[in-house]
Order: C-alpha cells, then structure tokens, then sequence
C-alpha cells in the first residue's frame, strides 16, 4: 500500500508540473507578460520549467518523507518529462 501511495504521489506531481509548466509558458498568464526581467530560460521555455518545477517538488517530498530513494526516482521521472516535451516541442511546426 505504501508504494502505491509513493507512486501515485510520482504521477500526481508529475501531471500538475506539466501544467504549472504549461500555465506558466504558454497560456494568458505567462509569467513573463507579468514580469518582463523574467525573459529567459527556464522561465520562457515550457521543457525547462517544467522540469524544474517537477525535481523541486520531488526533492521537496522526499525531503519531507525522509525517502532518498523517493527522490533519485522523482528527478528521473522530471529528466524523462522534460526530454518528452523538449522532443515534443522540437518535432512541433511553428507557424
């Protein structure tokens, strides 16, 4: 039961970091419309922050948990996202 609570808590983290990255990068609220010194990667680029956003709030569970093993495999989970979106992103036909 313990690990099946660990690995939906891996999942769940991982499916609100690709929103958070998605509502941060390209949706209306885009945190650089709000704050323009924020124009650079990882803050304007949607494979970046939500890779950072994912290892943080990994590492931040673990941390809380007490569990390094929690937390080397929450930031191969972020590593695997963010080389999915950045695949996704490249393979993408901009107009």
């Amino acid at each position: 039961m313990h690990t099946l609570i660990l690995l939906l808590t891996l999942i769940a983290v991982n499916i609100i970091g690709c929103f958070i990255g998605w509502l941060a990068t390209e949706s209306k609220y885009r945190i650089v419309e709000y704050i323009p010194m924020l124009n650079f990667k990882p803050f304007n680029c949607k494979p970046c922050f939500t890779f950072h956003t994912i290892w943080i709030i990994q590492v931040d569970i673990a941390i809380i948990i007490g569990s390094w093993a929690y937390g080397i495999v929450g930031i191969i989970i972020a590593f695997i996202t963010f080389f999915c979106l950045w695949f996704i992103n490249k393979n993408e036909v901009q107009p």
